[in-house]
Formats: structure tokens, sequence, C-alpha cells
């Protein structure tokens, strides 16, 4: 990778967000951020529990007994940390110098050696590629590095087995071992050499980073959203202003304070809008954050870690990914708001109207469903500016899967009809709600069974037409048997209300159902 533009590389990747200075020993958290070793230590030792959070994103975390020293290095940022510093000797500006380290003179180094892992001057370079046990080594000038800084190639070394390479990769474990481990701790597992099945670590990493990628976009659209919420929502303030100066044009004198007061209303409630948008704004932007940084990061890992690099965080990061593949936003908790100037007769009894409480949200009509086709009502105050309201109806099953083809129509000024179909008995959650704000008495809970049993209380249904014979409306009742088993002839039922009277009602004969199930 070219360092052209180092200076945002430093801004943007080299710098601990704790101590707001270039990276020191960076760990990486299971979030894929990364802080300074110290940095993270002091910030860990902060919290009074077992938990921490990011200091980022504000992921939680849960302290390790082994320390910090055990959380993973990331590499890829130490490669560009040394990248940096060769950039520097490159361009000379700065006085910083790479000496030599393997003579004593310490002249400016010109190569280095992959193998030694030492920068090399002139001399000492020369004297490298000559002597026999050295001939061998890869040995590139830094100018090579400083154009592609995986040339650093630093050598990755087991922990259990000092001075083995960490060369191998355990497909059962999914984790990097040495040469050692595959005799030990991995006799019995599948593994393979890194160079071997990098093309698969980062095909599998790049699988969720098309998902994380296509969520990121996503959340981007959310971002968008929620900015066009907040100028409509502006632009609609702006014109309740208006219409308010006109109105009230003739009458300032006298009417200064009524004006004055309404319009603090709309103020006060653009500032409450404001802050609520504010909340799901930084909500959408946490989550694009983490999105973005996972996206960051596994990139940074695939175009600049070494095969090693990629094997030793594949697996976090794979499951980091997958982990934010959830990440989601209801858009439907964020409307546009309602408020209109409503004019009276007597202006001091003119008011701003906005917003809407569940009392003013009725749902009427919604009775015993039946398989097939079902339908009820849903009715706004005539208070309620309501021109572009959304209003949404669900029927969710007992197993919290929703029914598909739930209409909502609209009927008159505040008024909607809804239909939706039943195929299945079982227990059904009616939900309604109105620009986000949920219907008086909702979620209703609706039962449907094509045979009742005994022992099943029942109410009045929707094709009642007996009278008062169950007593009153609000009276409830007990099957008492069904059909043949109480004399009476099919889809009928034996009710025994609880005023002692009793007699057969129709459960599907003739069409109708006069009772309905309660719940």
């Amino acid at each position: 990778m070219a360092l052209e533009s180092l200076a945002d590389a430093v801004e943007q990747e080299l710098l601990c967000s704790i101590c707001h200075d270039l990276m020191n020993i960076p760990k990486v958290l299971e979030c894929l951020h990364s802080f300074c070793k110290d940095c993270l230590l002091r910030w860990i030792n902060h919290s009074p529990t077992n938990n921490f959070y990011c200091p980022i994103c504000k992921h939680p975390h849960q302290k390790r007994q082994d320390g910090v020293d055990n959380y993973k290095t990331n590499f890829t940022l130490c490669n560009l940390l040394e990248a940096r510093k060769i950039h520097q000797a490159e361009e000379k500006t700065t006085g910083y110098i790479i000496k030599c380290e393997n003579g004593i003179d310490e002249n400016p180094a010109i190569t280095r050696c992959i193998d030694c892992e030492c920068y090399l001057c002139t001399s000492c370079s020369d004297q490298h590629t000559k002597i026999k046990a050295t001939r061998q080594h890869r040995v590139i000038r830094i100018s090579e590095i400083n154009e592609d800084i995986r040339k650093l190639h630093y050598k990755r070394y087991c922990d259990e087995h000092e001075g083995e390479e960490l060369k191998m990769y355990c497909l059962t474990c999914e984790e990097v071992i040495c040469r050692d481990c595959t005799m030990v701790n991995h006799k019995d597992h599948k593994f393979d050499f890194i160079k071997n099945i990098k093309g698969d670590l980062e095909n599998d990493i790049k699988g969720h980073l098309g998902k994380v990628e296509n969520k990121l976009q996503e959340f981007t659209k959310h971002t968008i959203y929620i900015d066009k919420v907040a100028s409509d929502s502006a632009e609609n303030i702006k014109e309740c202003h208006r219409v308010i100066r006109q109105f009230f044009d003739g009458y300032r004198e006298n009417l200064g304070r009524v004006q004055a007061m309404l319009h603090q209303q709309l103020i006060d409630a653009g500032g409450e809008m404001s802050k609520r948008l504010d909340v799901e704004r930084e909500t959408v932007e946490l989550s694009k954050a983490k999105l973005e940084n996972a996206k960051l990061f596994t990139n940074q890992l695939l175009d600049k870690g070494i095969p090693v690099d990629i094997a030793m965080m594949s697996k976090q990061a794979c499951l980091r990914l997958e982990h934010l593949q959830n990440e989601n936003w209801e858009r439907g908790s964020v409307q546009a708001s309602r408020w209109a100037f409503v004019k009276d007769e007597d202006p001091l009894k003119s008011k701003v109207r906005g917003g809407i409480s569940r009392s003013e949200i009725q749902v009427d009509k919604l009775t015993q469903p039946v398989q097939g086709n079902n339908q009820f009502k849903i009715k706004l105050s005539p208070e309620v500016h309501s021109t572009n309201s959304v209003v949404v109806a669900t029927v969710t099953t007992e197993k919290g899967e929703r029914l598909p083809g739930v209409e909502v129509k609209k009927e008159a000024a505040h008024l909607w009809n809804v239909n939706y179909q039943i195929r299945d008995e079982g227990l059904y959650e009616i939900r309604v709600t109105v620009d986000g704000v949920e219907a008086q008495g909702s979620p209703f809970k609706r039962k449907w069974l094509s045979k009742l049993p005994k022992g099943t209380r029942v109410c009045r249904g929707k094709d009642w037409k007996w009278g008062d014979q169950d007593g009153n409306e609000n009276q409830q009742g007990v099957i008492a048997g069904w059909a043949g088993e109480v004399g009476a002839s099919d889809n009928w039922v034996k009710v025994r209300w609880d005023n002692k009277r009793q007699n057969n009602y129709r459960w599907g004969a003739e069409g109708a159902y006069d009772l309905m199930i309660l719940v």
C-alpha cells in the first residue's frame, strides 16, 4: 500500500481513542476496536464490576481473568506504525533516521532482512548477501516496504513453544498454531499450512463482510430518513408559524400574549421533537459506526494483513460480523410531527394541536374472529390532524408469526377499515398503532376454535339476536355441551350463563356465530 495519505491514516487508524496518541502495543477487543495496551488496562480497571464497555461503541465485554496481555495484538496496526517510521525516514523531512541494527556504527539503514527481521546499512547489507549463512535470506530495500507494508513480514511466534513460528492453522479449533502444537495439544485435529487455507479464510471473512456492507447501506438510509423527518418537521412547524402570524395580524395589540404563548408551544414541541430525533439519530449512528468500524477493520485486515494475521483474526472477525448482521432499527418509531393551528371564533380559545394520545385511537367492531375473512374499524378523534397519519395493524399467531395480507384502507377523514384472513385455530394478538402510538386497549387477544369444548368462557358475539337471554350484554357464560351432546342440531352449542339461564346458540349454524370466546 502506498502511503501518500499517511497523515490521514495516522489520524484515522493509528491514534488511540483513549489517550489520543499513537498506538503503543495495540490490543483489539471482540468488537474489533483497538486501543493501547496500557490505556485498555486503565480503562478496564476503572470499571467497578466484572464487565466493561468499549469506549467507542459501548459494546459490553467481560473482564478476562488472564489479563490484558491475552487480548489479541493488532499486528496490522503494528505494521502501519512501523511503516509510518519508514515513511518519515524516506521523506527526510522530520530528521528521523532508521539505523542499522546489525553493526555497531548505527549507520543509516537502506535494506531490511525479512528472515533476520533487522534493518541493514549499505555495508552490512552487502555482507549479508555474501556470507554463506545468510546469502539465501530475503533482503529488500526500505523503499519497497514504503510501497507495500506487507513486505515487513514480521514473524509470529507461539506463546507455548518458544521460538516456534506460527505457520499452521487448526481447522478444528479455528486458531493459529506452530509445528510443535500439531504434535501436542492439536495432535488428532485437522490442520493445514496457513498459506494453503489463506484463500478460504479470506472468503469466509468476505462473505460476512458483504452482509455487513448491506446492513451499513441500510443504516445509511436510516440516517438519511431521520434527517428528512427532521427537515419535514421543521418545515411543518415553520408553516404553522406562518398560519398563526397571518391569523393574528389583525389582533396583534390585544392578542399578543396569546400569540406568543402559542409560538412558545410550537418552539417547545420542536425542541422535544429535535430531542427525540437526536436520540433516534444517535441510536442509528451508533449502529452505523459499529458497522463501519467492522468494515474498516476487516478491509484493513484483508488489504494489509499478512496470511498469519488473517488467520489469527478470522474467527473473531467472523463472529463480530455475524453479530452485527442482527443490528436493526424500526423506522416506524420516528414519524414527522402533526402540529396544526386550530382556529376558534373566540381567538383566546385558539390553540395548536399536535400529537396523538391512546385515548384518541379507538378500535371498533373487533368481535369474534372466524375462519376466513374478518374485519374491524379504527377511529381517530376528530380533533386530531390526520391528513398523513400512518396507520398500522398487525395480527400475530401464538408462535409470534405475523399473518400476511392484513389490509388497512382509509374510509373517511378519521376512519379506517381493517381486513384480515384466518385459516387456523388458535390464539391471535391484534395490535393497532397510529403514527407510532398504540390504540387504547391494544394489543387485543382473540381466539378461534371450530368446535367449542366444555368449560370455554363466552359472551355475546357478532351475530347475537337473542335479546336479553343472557341477562345483559356484559354477562358471561360457560359452554355446557356441543350439538348432539345436548340434543341440538349440528353447529349449535349449549351455554349456561352466570345468571343460571341456559340455551342453545349458533356456532357456525346458518353461517352465524352468536358467541365470542373470552381470552
